[in-house]
């Protein structure tokens, strides 16, 4: 168990200057990747290394060369992630453990050098319901004492306990049935742990391959011969991006000031040439952006802030200055106080593009099409050389068959979220729609399918609103809004008086409608009572006091417009979540053709993968 200590937080001398010799001292190390490799030189041929490290090293880019190194000094038997179940008392360190065999020390290779002998190892993910177990009176965890010298009173099970049972009688062995040894160990098991869903251990077997360059993958065997088919059926989507990129949004430094609303741009006048309507990772989601009307002063470096004296005056306003000149890229980097920390090329922003939050549970691509918004740091997005063929990347980008593969290559976030990293995005595959082998019908029916559903799930979003709105129904269908007292169909109402704000229950008698025990309205005619009845009921009018405040069609007309407007919104919006899935389903069909998977491999997926119920629920932190 070495320590884990980054190097920026080591002094600088001798110590440090030995450490920066290590083959694994790399960008922002971390010490405990230099134990790694020091095992390897004291082990001999055979001999055996357990270890437990933080499991940051996985997928960051301090951990490159360690990747890269691993598999060249080691034969890996046993790998144990617990990533961010917190298995020890008061700490969350994303521990791993992994049991290795030393190999030769001939040196380290270049990763395109260098062939992984064929072998497997076992693998083993702790789900977040572990904690779950960890909490109750089943499991002890590993006790540290609470500060004592001693472990405490052993009571019962150990958590170490459940990761063994998880593990073969053999290296990269076949799978353990893990539920059935819980069983027979008559371990209790809380009830709301589910063995389908989220198990709290998988275990499964991981070819060589999966660590033979320094982009590791841990997958089942079975699937990895899914992944690779893939990958040899597709070009990786940062290169349809301009530089061959996946590009992460801009970051201000300091959001309370360059993020302002429409209040702040009147009040201060900033200038219009300035100011971009932003979205962050929070208001993307699948095919649909959740804009709240926030928008970006966007002053990169270089800008002469002189040019704009009302951009200028808000920012020297209050605290703002203060709050500017604070951020490291001022105080640290000498940058202008007015420049943006991290900009990024505005003509990308505006041309069409696809953009992903950067943490989500589920795929959740959005086409920005004509690039109307800029984006924050908290998203990702790629923008298309050939912008024509945007709608096809996202069909299979939000496809099954896409979030198979990113959930098996991505880091996880607490509560098992993705994280959309560039670095993991742009390595989806994504078959050539310029190769003459791909079917042009094909490639046109899944970007037929894609607009289709931004477009329902704009019209879908349209009519919720409506529905929580109702008073935007008048607006809606543009007709002559007046009081009560003026439409062309109330011939009496009830008199105001201080039970103005007494429950109405509407029901016709006659041309009447009777409002509640002591009050009526009277109409020009039956028909009208019963629509009159029904546009209160449309329009949420269920008190006296709304009844007199509200704003009514002029005519007999415009009540049966708003009313064919509001039946339209409940036909929209009822239903839509499966409606919406049997579109999208054509979409997944389409995307399994395009790859040309096998039927069992097509299997497997549909078996395996993880999708929300319907496109409306997917899952953004």
């Amino acid at each position: 168990n070495p320590p884990y200590v980054r190097i920026q937080n080591i002094p600088d001398g001798p110590a440090k200057e030995d450490y920066n010799d290590y083959y694994s001292a790399y960008h922002n190390y971390d010490l405990y990747l230099l134990f790694i490799e020091q095992a390897s030189e004291w082990l001999k041929e055979g001999g055996k290394l357990g270890i437990i490290t933080s499991n940051q090293f996985l997928d960051s880019r301090y951990g490159e060369r360690a990747r890269e190194l691993i598999p060249q000094r080691y034969r890996i038997g046993e790998m144990v992630n617990i990533g961010d179940v917190e298995v020890f008392a008061h700490a969350t360190t994303y521990p791993i453990i992994m049991v290795m065999e030393g190999l030769d020390r001939d040196g380290v290779r270049s990763a395109d050098d260098f062939v992984v002998d064929d072998y497997r190892f076992s693998y083993v993910s702790v789900g977040e319901s572990m904690e779950d177990w960890i909490d109750s009176d089943a499991i002890s965890g590993w006790d540290a004492g609470n500060g004592n010298s001693t472990r405490g009173e052993e009571k019962n099970h150990r958590v170490v306990d459940l990761l063994a049972l998880a593990l073969p009688d053999e290296w990269g062995g076949d799978i353990p049935d893990i539920q059935s040894q819980v069983e027979e160990e008559g371990i209790p098991v809380p009830d709301s742990i589910t063995w389908d869903d989220q198990p709290p251990l998988q275990s499964y077997p991981v070819e060589s391959v999966a660590v033979s360059d320094s982009d590791w993958q841990f997958a089942p065997a079975d699937e990895q011969e899914v992944l690779n088919w893939m990958e040899d059926r597709g070009a990786e989507l940062r290169s349809y991006g301009h530089k061959n990129k996946v590009e992460r949004g801009l970051r201000t430094g300091k959001n309370p000031v360059f993020i302002v609303n429409q209040e702040t741009i009147d009040e201060y006048d900033i200038e219009d040439e300035l100011v971009h309507p932003i979205l962050g990772g929070r208001q993307v989601k699948r095919w649909e952006d959740l804009w709240d009307g926030d928008y970006v002063v966007y002053t990169p470096p270089g800008t002469d802030i002189d040019d704009y004296p009302n951009t200028k005056e808000y920012y020297n306003h209050g605290d703002n200055r203060d709050e500017l000149e604070d951020r490291y890229c001022v105080r640290e980097q000498d940058e202008d106080y007015w420049a943006l920390d991290k900009p990024k090329d505005p003509d990308l922003f505006e041309q069409t593009k696809i953009v992903t939050p950067d943490i989500a549970y589920y795929n959740n691509y959005w086409v920005d099409d004509g690039g109307e918004f800029y984006c924050l740091d908290t998203t990702y997005y790629v923008a298309p050389v050939d912008e024509d063929f945007a709608w096809y990347i996202a069909g299979v980008l939000n496809s099954d068959l896409a979030q198979f593969y990113i959930r098996r290559n991505a880091a996880t976030y607490r509560g098992n979220y993705l994280r959309y990293k560039s670095e993991y995005v742009g390595d989806i595959p994504i078959p050539d729609p310029d190769d003459d082998a791909v079917d042009d019908d094909m490639i046109e029916s899944i970007a037929s399918t894609a607009r289709r559903m931004q477009d329902l799930i704009r019209e879908y979003r349209q009519a919720e609103d409506l529905l929580a709105n109702p008073s935007d129904l008048l607006t809606a269908v543009d007709v002559d809004r007046v009081g009560i007292t003026r439409t062309a169909y109330v011939t009496r109402i009830p008199d105001a008086d201080e039970s103005d704000d007494a429950d109405i229950q509407p029901s016709r008698e006659g041309s009447s409608v009777r409002l509640n025990v002591h009050q009526s309205i009277d109409l020009d005619s039956e028909n009208t009572a019963e629509s009159f009845i029904d546009l209160l009921d449309a329009l949420n009018i269920t008190s006296l006091s709304d009844l007199f405040e509200a704003d009514y069609p002029r005519t007999q007309d415009g009540i049966e417009a708003v009313l064919d407007a509001h039946q339209q919104a409940v036909e929209t919006t009822d239903g839509a979540g499966d409606r919406l899935q049997n579109v999208e389903d054509d979409l997944h069909k389409d995307v399994y053709e395009l790859f040309d998977l096998s039927d069992n491999h097509r299997a497997l997926v549909e078996d395996r993968v993880i999708v929300p119920e319907n496109p409306l629920k997917s899952k953004v932190r």
